[in-house]
């Protein structure tokens, strides 16, 4: 339960003038609850081991490459029926699909997997990749055609993918060999 107060303070300056009221809301957000992460540790494991990186986008810490607050780039909806949204790109590990727990969420075209691809970043090459989430068809395909495998391949500025008959996505990235958010003090 949240504990809210409404607290009026008062002021003049001097006894001509009439008083002021500003109200202002104080929150006690100490008793807020958070529900309980539902992920298992050997299902990580077990991801972790067939996979060619880590899917879990584990980079948290403030200031570094991959924290919510930091664009490492974007992908903007080219066609079908999120056409025109874009959505940044801010952990090293990112899941694209219609499922709303994907970090890069396109929920309105019905042909999208859950998961059905995972677009990672290393700080330490300052370079995307990509590849098929497991389990996902294998229909997602590159501006040249080629079909995104569950091998990790390497995206460039401005490639367009296919993710479905309906939705294509442009990669527009920010951190590239010219910048990185590690290298800012």
């Amino acid at each position: 339960m949240t504990n809210c107060s409404l607290n009026t303070a008062e002021s003049t300056t001097d006894s001509s003038k009439t008083a002021r009221t500003s109200p202002s809301i104080r929150i006690n957000t100490s008793e807020i609850l958070l529900p309980p992460v539902s992920a298992s540790q050997s299902e990580e494991d077990n991801e972790r081991e067939t996979l060619p990186f880590d899917t879990k986008g584990n980079n948290q810490e403030t200031g570094k490459a991959g924290t919510p607050c930091c664009p490492l780039g974007w992908i903007v909806v080219i066609t079908g029926p999120m056409k025109g949204q874009s959505l940044a790109i801010t952990q090293t590990t990112n899941h694209i699909g219609s499922a709303p727990g994907c970090e890069l969420p396109l929920p309105l075209d019905a042909a999208i997997a859950p998961k059905q691809l995972i677009l990672r970043y290393a700080d330490d090459k300052r370079e995307f990749s990509i590849c098929q989430f497991p389990g996902a068809k294998p229909i997602s395909t590159f501006s040249n055609n080629n079909i995104v495998t569950m091998q990790e391949q390497t995206l460039s500025h401005g490639e367009t993918l296919s993710i479905s008959d309906r939705t294509t996505l442009r990669f527009i990235p920010f951190c590239d060999s010219s910048f990185s958010w590690d290298s800012i003090q």
